[in-house]
């Protein structure tokens, strides 16, 4: 019984994996790899000179980092 969920859960991930590459969707890579594009700048101040405005900061922060490497949020 377990065999037989094993080849159906890999035949799923095949299944997807073709799927993906048919709709033109990239390929994926690991997650502890950086892309190219990405030079990462160094952390903002912490702690932040005005508590308040540093959720304002953060999402600065990412919103800069997401268009240096041409993501979206």
């Amino acid at each position: 019984m377990q065999a037989a969920l094993m080849l159906r859960s890999k035949q799923r991930i095949a299944r997807n994996k073709l799927r993906r590459q048919r709709l033109g969707g990239r390929n994926e890579i690991p997650s502890h790899i950086a892309p190219p594009c990405l030079e990462i700048p160094p952390f903002p101040q912490y702690p932040p000179t005005q508590a308040e405005f540093a959720h304002i900061k953060i999402k600065q922060y990412m919103i800069h980092i997401s268009y240096m490497c041409g993501l979206t949020i």
